[in-house]
C-alpha cells in the first residue's frame, strides 16, 4: 500500500466527485418514506485521519430533508461510514492489512498515514467484518457478485484482490461497492 494514499489529492477529490453524483440520483428518486421533493438538508461532521489540505472537502455530509413529510433521507455515501468518525475508507483498508495489528504497526500508520488508532479498534474492526459483516443481508445478497468465492476471514481485504484496476481504483470501487453500508448500518463498527 502506497505511504502517500491518504494524501492523494486525486482519492480525495474522487470521494467527493462520486459522493454528489450518489446524491443527486438519490435525490431525483425522491423521499424513500412519501416520494416528496428532497431539499438539500448537509449536516457538519469532523472526521478523523483527513489531513489538513483536505479537510473542507469533509465538513459536511450530504442529506436531504423531504418538502413534505419533512423527513432526513441521507444517501449512502462513499467518504463517510454511518458514525464512524474516521473517513470510510480508512477502517476499510485498515481491516484489510494481512498481517494484523500490533503496537509496532499502529505506529507505523500513524508515522506513514498520520492515523492513530489502537491495536483494540484495529481488532474490533477486523472481527466486524469477520464475524458481523458476513451475518448481514447486505452481503449474503451479494457475495455472488464476486467472480470468485471470498473466503471470510479475508474480508474485507478479499474485496481488493478481485477487483481490478490501480490501487485508487480498486479503493473506489470497493466504497461504492460498500457504500449502501454507511447509512447507518454500521454502528457497531
Amino acid at each position: 500500500m502506497s505511504h502517500n494514499l491518504f494524501s492523494d489529492a486525486n482519492l480525495y477529490a474522487a470521494l467527493l466527485v462520486l459522493d454528489i453524483e450518489i446524491a443527486l440520483v438519490f435525490q431525483k428518486a425522491g423521499c424513500q418514506h412519501c416520494k416528496g421533493r428532497l431539499d438539500v438538508s448537509d449536516y457538519p461532521r469532523k472526521p478523523r485521519g483527513v489531513p489538513d489540505a483536505f479537510r473542507d472537502l469533509y465538513t459536511q455530509r450530504l442529506s436531504f430533508t423531504c418538502a413534505q413529510c419533512r423527513r432526513r433521507c441521507t444517501p449512502p455515501s462513499v467518504r463517510f461510514f454511518g458514525r464512524i468518525r474516521s473517513v470510510a475508507g480508512q477502517p476499510v483498508l485498515i481491516a484489510a492489512l494481512t498481517r494484523g495489528p500490533s503496537e509496532r504497526r499502529c505506529a507505523q500508520l500513524q508515522q506513514c498515514f498520520g492515523i492513530r488508532i489502537s491495536v483494540s479498534t484495529w481488532q474490533r474492526w477486523r472481527r466486524w467484518w469477520r464475524e458481523q459483516f458476513i451475518t448481514t443481508r447486505f452481503w449474503r445478497q451479494r457475495r455472488g457478485l464476486f467472480p470468485t468465492p471470498t473466503h471470510v476471514g479475508c474480508l474485507p481485504g478479499g474485496f481488493f484482490r478481485v477487483i481490478t484496476g490501480t490501487l485508487i481504483e480498486r479503493i473506489l470501487q470497493a466504497l461504492l461497492f460498500l457504500s449502501p453500508l454507511s447509512i447507518g448500518h454500521l454502528q457497531d463498527l
